[in-house]
């Protein structure tokens, strides 16, 4: 693995995992375990474009009511627990 660096500060990124919110048609879903990169510096997060793009799948699928959440508070899902195929 090559050391990234902060675009915004120059710190080094570290691989991590976050909760990520979506919000749409007044309704919000929490996507749990997103993987990203988290600057040690700022604490700038990023992630990559693989990771936008499932992001944006997901996002599809849930205005759509045709992702299967679990019923808490706010729906929830586990990023990894996505299947791009269901994204096509």
């Amino acid at each position: 693995m090559t050391n990234r660096k902060c675009s915004v500060c120059g710190g080094k990124l570290t691989k991590n995992r976050k909760p990520f919110v979506i919000e749409t048609n007044g309704q919000r879903l929490l996507i749990e375990n997103v993987p990203c990169f988290e600057c040690g510096k700022c604490g700038l997060t990023t992630v990559d474009s693989q990771v936008v793009r499932t992001i944006k799948g997901i996002s599809r699928l849930f205005k759509e009511g045709q992702l299967k959440t679990e019923e808490i508070a706010i729906p929830e899902i586990d990023f990894d627990s996505v299947r791009l195929r269901q994204m096509e």
